[in-house]
Order: structure tokens, then C-alpha cells, then sequence
């Protein structure tokens, strides 16, 4: 399931720095039964992605595809993504096509950018892979990836209750920052400085690091219930959702680490309708 690497193009007009409120989004629901037909209304199961992107430092040419030895030079550094999706929209645009107004209101980002000098201490090898899985293009004779956890902080609305959510680690990540970056280009695509790749979420193997509340719930199966009682299936008005991450093995908080990557904050107001 992961040849080739899974990709879409996103817009930056919608990326906000951490501490900008979410207002929650409408769109096409389906009508109760039906696969067909879709009435617009604020979605429902407004949902968050724990990632990490990486910002491009410099320019490739058009048509020209950056080999996986050169492609770490394009990178100047790392940010926490929070890239919030709405299933129930999601569920209207998917099938014969991909997400559209489901994914493309809001992507909070951290506002420091820890670059990768700074991250060098923190350079592991990766999970082993499916062989086949390892084209050419994407054999990186210098294989790693980074030892950066990163938690999920939720605050639920109307009480004094934050509570660890998910932590998980970008080691998680099935392809690396290079092959991400070779991948985007192999089909003539040029970089621009500026750029944001995101890694999509970095779910690992057990519920505790799983990355996104559709795969917590099961696909809104199963209650979340909160150490103090509260239920969620998805984020509600009023809620809050913090990531934090910070470099070096995965202790019992971010404090730990010696390099830290900032909040990545998000208060969810209700709907303008």
C-alpha cells in the first residue's frame, strides 16, 4: 500500500501559524442513507492530522528531477503540521476524486523552524522496509530519518481538562524527508523556496500513536473517553488541540529534549453560516 509514495498537492493560502482559531468549516454532507445526494451544512467530524513538514531552502529547475543523494541540500528545516480535515465532507469528495473543501480550509504550523543542523544530533537509521518498495530513484545510499517525538495535548471545552491524546515519532513515518522531496519532483515538478512538504500522519503501531481521530475512533466506531469522563468522536466547538515535539528519545515530556519545536495551537470557534 505504500508503492508509489501517497501524495497530494495542497495551497498555501490557507497555512496559519499556531494560535489561530479554527472556524469550523461547512460543506457537502451526505443526506442520511444516501451516497448521492449532499445537503451543505457545518461539518461534524472535524478531525486533526499530527505531522511534521519540511520547508525547501532553495529552487529546482522546472522538469528536472533532484536525485535522492542531493535532495537534503533543498531543505532548510522542520516545522509541526496540524492539517485539519473534515471525514464527513471528506466522504462527498473522495471517490471517483480526492479531498477538496475537506482539506483546504486551515494547516497550522508551528512557528519556529528547527533547522536540520540543529536536528544532525538526532539522525537515526529508519524502520526497515519493503525491498521492493525501494526503487532506484528512492535508494538513498545514506539512509536516516530523525528521533523527533511529538504529542497531541486536547482541552475540552468548558472544563479544565487537557489530557495527552497521542504521541508518536517521525520514525513512524514509512518514507524519509529525501524520498518525500524526490518523490514530489520525479515527475518534472520544481521546487520554490518556501515550499512545505508534509509528512501526512506519522501513526504508529499501537492506539496510543495513532495520528488522526478517525483511526482513534475507528472511523467513528468507538467513543474517545477522556481520563475525567468526557466523549469525543471528533473536535468540538471550544476545544483546543496543541502539539508539541522537541528532538531526542521519547521521555515523559518535551522539556527533556534539547531542542524544542514550539506550540502548534488551534481553539475551534463555531460555524459562520
Amino acid at each position: 500500500m505504500f508503492s508509489p509514495p501517497r501524495a497530494f498537492s495542497g495551497r498555501v493560502s490557507s497555512i496559519i501559524p499556531s494560535g489561530t482559531p479554527i472556524v469550523r468549516p461547512i460543506g457537502h454532507l451526505f443526506q442520511n442513507g444516501s451516497t448521492t445526494k449532499t445537503f451543505v451544512a457545518p461539518t461534524d467530524e472535524l478531525d486533526v492530522e499530527v505531522e511534521l513538514g519540511f520547508f525547501i531552502g532553495k529552487p529546482s529547475e522546472h522538469f528536472k528531477r533532484v536525485p535522492i543523494t542531493e535532495a537534503e541540500d533543498y531543505i532548510f528545516g522542520v516545522v509541526m503540521v496540524n492539517d485539519w480535515s473534515t471525514r464527513d465532507i471528506q466522504r462527498t469528495e473522495d471517490f471517483p476524486f480526492a479531498a477538496f473543501n475537506a482539506k483546504n480550509f486551515a494547516s497550522t504550523i508551528s512557528p519556529w523552524v528547527v533547522t536540520l543542523d540543529a536536528l544532525e544530533p538526532f539522525r537515526i537509521k529508519p524502520e526497515p522496509r519493503i525491498e521492493d518498495d525501494m526503487l532506484p530513484y528512492l535508494t538513498d545510499p545514506n539512509d536516516s530519518t530523525y528521533d523527533i517525538p511529538i504529542k497531541m495535548d486536547w482541552r475540552i471545552a468548558g472544563t479544565d481538562e487537557i489530557f495527552e491524546c497521542t504521541r508518536t515519532n517521525l520514525r513512524n513515518t514509512y518514507w524519509t524527508f529525501k524520498q518525500m522531496l524526490t518523490f514530489q519532483t520525479l515527475a518534472g515538478c520544481p521546487l520554490r523556496t518556501g515550499d512545505l512538504i508534509a509528512t501526512g500522519t506519522m501513526t504508529g503501531p499501537d492506539l496510543s500513536s495513532y495520528c488522526s481521530l478517525v483511526e482513534k475512533t475507528k472511523a467513528k466506531t468507538e467513543l474517545i473517553t477522556t481520563p475525567k469522563g468526557n466523549k469525543r468522536f471528533f473536535v468540538e466547538d471550544g476545544d483546543e488541540i496543541n502539539y508539541t515535539a522537541w528532538g531526542g528519545s521519547d521521555t515523559s515530556n518535551a522539556e527533556s529534549g534539547k531542542v524544542g519545536f514550539g506550540e502548534c495551537r488551534g481553539l475551534i470557534l463555531p460555524a459562520i453560516l
